[in-house]
């Protein structure tokens, strides 16, 4: 999963995912994962999260967390 965003990466960026919709609430959403990796591009900061065990056929919910926002659910 990958999202670009004019503010540098931090450590506290956090894709949550979930089987279950729990909107922006990244307390309930059962795992989280820290950047991959990250590069810059143009003035864009760009970010990558690699998931792994996914099952197929499954339908994903994520949203994108650092200590200060909380993205759009997706």
């Amino acid at each position: 999963v990958g999202w670009s965003s004019v503010d540098a990466p931090s450590a506290d960026q956090k894709l949550y995912y979930d089987t279950i919709d729990h909107g922006t609430d990244t307390a309930k959403y059962a795992f989280s994962k820290g950047i991959s990796t990250s590069n810059t591009a143009q003035n864009m900061n760009n970010v990558f999260v690699r998931l792994t065990g996914l099952q197929p056929d499954t339908k994903y919910y994520f949203v994108v967390a650092d200590a200060k926002n909380v993205g759009t659910r997706y």
